[in-house]
């Protein structure tokens, strides 16, 4: 039985490793965004990784999805999320997974992102050496989501505001 439970392992790992591969060669939602509400760069100098992440921002709190009748509150709610960016197979496949997961999603959710979920995404053990690479896209999503908030704060229509931009750098902390 233990023997069993250890292929299955393996197994699993080499999924994940072909799901990595697929998402460097083949990355979803690579793309640079014009007109972004919100922009954020962030880079690893360890390794040279390097990403940008573009957000569109749609509706304030008073948009409702759905009609008015029983549709939701649009509460800053991401139209489109993009990335552009070099580096590493981990930093760029971890990229396009998470971009990928949060496409639609609000910025509430961005904000509860943790960094446990972006390594659940890939699925593998991730070296401590490799860590940094993992995680650039958390803090570059969250170091955004953090200055667009502070510069929109009060706004009523942050597709209103002026684009956001912030510059992060991952290294030694």
């Amino acid at each position: 039985m233990g023997n069993t439970k250890h292929i299955s392992n393996i197994m699993d790992e080499e999924l994940y490793q072909e799901q990595i591969l697929d998402h460097y060669r083949h990355p979803r939602h690579k793309k640079v965004m014009e007109g972004a509400t919100c922009k954020a760069q962030g880079n690893n100098p360890m390794c040279g990784d390097e990403l940008t992440v573009f957000i569109d921002i749609v509706g304030d709190t008073n948009d409702v999805i759905g009609g008015t009748k029983g549709g939701k509150r649009n509460k800053n709610r991401v139209n489109q999320l993009t990335f552009t960016g070099h580096g590493c197979a981990i930093s760029q496949a971890a990229a396009s997974l998470v971009i990928e997961s949060l496409q639609g999603k609000t910025i509430e959710v961005i904000k509860k992102l943790q960094d446990k979920e972006v390594l659940g995404l890939l699925g593998i053990p991730i070296t401590a050496t490799r860590m940094k690479c993992a995680l650039l896209i958390y803090k570059t999503l969250q170091q955004g989501v953090k200055k667009y908030e502070s510069e929109n704060k009060g706004s009523k229509n942050a597709n209103t505001q002026k684009q956001t931009k912030t510059k992060i750098k991952v290294g030694k902390n």
